[in-house]
């Protein structure tokens, strides 16, 4: 089975790493820093007990890992590349660009960007710009990515504790050199977003169809009642601020 090339391992990088060899999925690694491998062991380690829980244990996970000396040797040969560098457009086009120049040009490439545009990268990539992946949800897709990602945290912890936990060693100040400016960015372009009957109607239509033969009360119902539950397990948990 080829392998699945993560380039950047950092905080997102290692947690694809850790998905992945939960799956059996063998995978090449790229990052410059001198301590990927020991980083890897720690937080794969760390995640093991979740990936158990959900049913994807590890197992000798080492055995499915290579740590690559660069991008162009973790791409050689993939199936399938999960780009995690920096937010930062020059490292990432330099990226993409060495990406592109190996791999195959029916092998997809996925980005963990958090704030640039697939138009933008596929200008990155001039000479495949079709493959490289950003998603575009649904209204169904939102509710879910809430429903099952960050909203499954915030109902425990705060945002700000959150992100300091995603910031890894650096925390929070991490957190924030690394994303604060192209956040800051986006929140200057977001100008007005008016409420629009067309957009009113998208979203109306949206959750129409989200909920198409879902019985309402029913779920309404046992949405009070795991809150309840979650309520008396926050409540019964020792390091929860």
């Amino acid at each position: 089975m080829n392998h699945v090339a993560v380039v950047g391992a950092g905080v997102i990088g290692r947690a694809w790493v850790a998905q992945l060899v939960s799956r059996g999925v063998p995978v090449r690694v790229s990052d410059p820093s001198p301590d990927t491998w020991s980083l890897l062991e720690r937080d794969v380690e760390q995640a093991r007990p979740a990936l158990v829980a959900l049913g994807h244990d590890p197992g000798r996970w080492q055995d499915l890992v290579t740590v690559s000396s660069s991008p162009a040797e973790a791409v050689d040969g993939a199936r399938f590349v999960q780009e995690s560098g920096p937010e930062d457009e020059q490292v990432r086009g330099a990226l993409y660009r060495e990406i592109d120049e190996v791999a195959p040009p029916d092998v997809p490439v996925a980005s963990s960007t958090s704030t640039m545009l697939p138009s933008r990268i596929a200008a990155l990539a001039p000479e495949h710009p079709e493959r490289f992946l950003v998603g575009h949800p649904t209204v169904a897709d939102v509710d879910a990515a809430i429903a099952h990602g960050p909203g499954l945290r915030w109902a425990l912890l705060g945002p700000l504790v959150n992100q300091h936990l995603s910031g890894g060693d650096g925390g929070l100040r991490h957190v924030l050199a690394h994303l604060g400016p192209p956040t800051e960015a986006l929140m200057d372009d977001l100008g007005r977003s008016p409420l629009t009957p067309e957009l009113v109607e998208t979203l109306a239509a949206g959750v129409d169809d989200e909920l198409a033969g879902v019985d309402q009360a029913a779920m309404a119902a046992d949405r009070d009642a795991l809150l309840i539950a979650l309520l008396s397990a926050k409540a019964a948990a020792r390091h929860l601020p």
